[in-house]
């Protein structure tokens, strides 16, 4: 079967044995499936509409059987090591961040996202948290502020255990928050709807999977969504072929990929983190 996916439906490759004379990437050592396999099975579940039984079914029309507790296995293992992969190639964000919080069942019960965008729409941030308070809210901001740093302004809604952390986190020179040109932090409803529209994204591809069973789960489930939309690459093949330069071209400009390109930007050659 010609195809452009990883799957070949017979032989070895059909049951997603890696060969073992095959080099492999450090991260997928001692694994059954082979690194494509993987790959395009966590990407497919994080950017479309599949449930792990879906997907499962779908990766054996294409002849690669699969149980769904083993992708979800592959989710939970994998999205943290593509995120700091991504790092490698992220660009900057906006110095206006707007920031709002959002809802997710989780094993029945009720947790909260908090999520930052700048004016762009890019994503800034995001952390899930059990309770919605100023504890929450500071853990947010200094996750935020570690990756970013400062930026030049911070717009909340009027939940005011949002507001007290930021305060609390500048008493405590955490960031410019007294000294000359400040953090500016201000309250403004119609700045914050590019955010709050932006929660639909993460919700419509929540809503399918019928809430999260553990904390744990949902928490790395949420930030590869938010990673397969709004990040372009994880893990990069450099090309093997034309000159130093052209190859030192190709990787200072990847993260500037059309989105359609999440994970894999399709070289010939070793993939490298």
């Amino acid at each position: 079967m010609n195809s452009p996916l990883p799957f070949v439906p017979r032989g070895a490759k059909a049951r997603g044995m890696a060969r073992h004379h095959s080099p492999r990437h450090p991260l997928f050592r001692q694994r059954w499936f082979a690194d494509d396999i993987i790959i395009t099975c966590v990407r497919w579940y994080l950017r479309f509409k599949l449930s792990y039984r879906g997907l499962a079914e779908l990766a054996r029309e294409l002849g690669v059987s699969v149980a769904p507790s083993t992708v979800l296995r592959w989710v939970v293992r994998y999205v943290p090591e593509f995120e700091k992969c991504w790092q490698a190639y992220e660009r900057p964000v906006g110095d206006s961040w707007r920031v709002d919080e959002t809802y997710l069942k989780v094993g029945g019960q009720w947790v909260y996202l908090y999520r930052s965008v700048d004016k762009q729409g890019k994503t800034v941030e995001s952390y899930l948290s059990r309770t919605r308070d100023v504890t929450a809210a500071k853990a947010f901001f200094r996750k935020a502020l570690k990756r970013h740093g400062e930026p030049r302004v911070i717009t909340l809604d009027g939940f005011e255990a949002t507001h007290a952390a930021l305060r609390r986190m500048g008493m405590n020179n955490e960031f410019n928050y007294r000294w000359a040109n400040p953090v500016q932090i201000r309250t403004c409803p119609y700045l914050n709807n590019i955010v709050e529209q932006d929660h639909r994204r993460v919700k419509s591809r929540v809503g399918p999977m019928l809430g999260f069973k553990r904390f744990f789960n949902a928490r790395r489930v949420v930030a590869g969504v938010d990673l397969v939309h709004y990040r372009t690459l994880v893990l990069c093949r450099t090309p093997t072929g034309g000159s130093e330069s052209e190859r030192k071209g190709a990787q200072k400009n990847a993260g500037t990929m059309p989105t359609k390109r999440i994970f894999t930007m399709v070289m010939p050659g070793k993939i490298i983190a």
